[in-house]
């Protein structure tokens, strides 16, 4: 995708982008790439030649508690529910709550509580436990990122209650220590919630 999107628009600047689970997704796929940079048929993906940055709203680092399920919970989920019931919808905490929560903007939060493709309910029960496995797997490889040159800003609302901020802020400071003079930066946004870009 991203070879297709560079050819069909070859700007001088060009950046990877990823909010939420798409942040995982981009600093997962780095780090995967970093881990065998040697044998990787896309080795060329982390280079400062082909990207200018990499800017993270709010990257599922790491996952707020109020979402996740002590051990034996989590087994019984993926063990069992997934197996049996594997359509069983995960109610999370946050099912029912304020429209208002999904932003500070009273405008835009209706806008979003009309969306047909947002899901108002928790994810299926495999869907959830890899959902986590994914945000531990950043968390266990933070220092990897800094292998590579590409300059990092990652935002990360304060009244986040989705991600942990605080995950966001040790991946930064992990790369920093890496490579003394990477281009890293973490921003906290004062009250800002989850929904960094409509917020």
């Amino acid at each position: 995708i991203c070879n297709y999107a560079q050819k069909k628009y070859p700007l001088p600047n060009n950046y990877l982008f990823g909010t939420s689970m798409g942040g995982n997704v981009v600093t997962r796929t780095i780090i995967e790439i970093q881990q065998n940079v040697d044998t990787h048929k896309h080795k060329d993906f982390c280079s400062k030649q082909r990207w200018s940055g990499i800017v993270l709203f709010a990257p599922m680092v790491g996952v707020n508690r109020n979402h996740t399920y002590n051990a034996l919970g989590t087994y019984f989920i993926e063990h069992w529910l997934a197996y049996y019931w594997p359509k069983a919808i995960l109610l999370s905490k946050t099912v029912g709550k304020d429209i208002y929560a999904y932003s500070r903007d009273k405008e835009m939060a209706e806008f979003m509580s009309q969306n047909p493709l947002i899901f108002p309910f928790g994810p299926r029960p495999k869907t959830g436990v890899e959902l986590i496995k994914t945000a531990q797997f950043v968390q266990d490889n933070l220092e990897v990122m800094g292998d590579t040159d590409i300059p990092l800003l990652v935002f990360h609302g304060t009244a986040d209650d989705v991600t942990e901020s605080s995950m966001s802020l040790k991946m930064v400071e992990s790369v920093s220590q890496r490579q003394l003079n990477k281009d890293a930066t973490h921003r906290l946004m004062d009250q800002a919630l989850h929904g960094l870009m409509v917020d």
